[in-house]
């Protein structure tokens, strides 16, 4: 319907604004190689000559950041 295609278009572009605006250029890299490209975590650790820990770790934090400014924008809109 166009009410959750709306909704969805807005969560897409918050989490975006998070991304830009909170990650650091490692992380967006990262999340944007392993969640848009669809790359392995090995392979993203060869391409940036990385340990596979070191990129799991990166992720991880990338995450943890979107998913808290975002629970944080979703607080200040009610």
């Amino acid at each position: 319907s166009e009410t959750t295609y709306n909704e969805r278009e807005e969560r897409y572009n918050t989490v975006k604004a998070i991304i830009d605006n909170e990650l650091t250029e490692l992380q967006k890299t990262i999340v944007n190689l392993k969640e848009i490209e669809g790359l392995e975590i090995e392979e993203i650790a060869r391409r940036h000559n990385m340990t596979e820990s070191a990129v799991r770790m990166n992720l991880s934090r990338a995450r943890n950041k979107i998913r808290e400014c975002y629970r944080k924008e979703a607080a200040n809109e009610e």
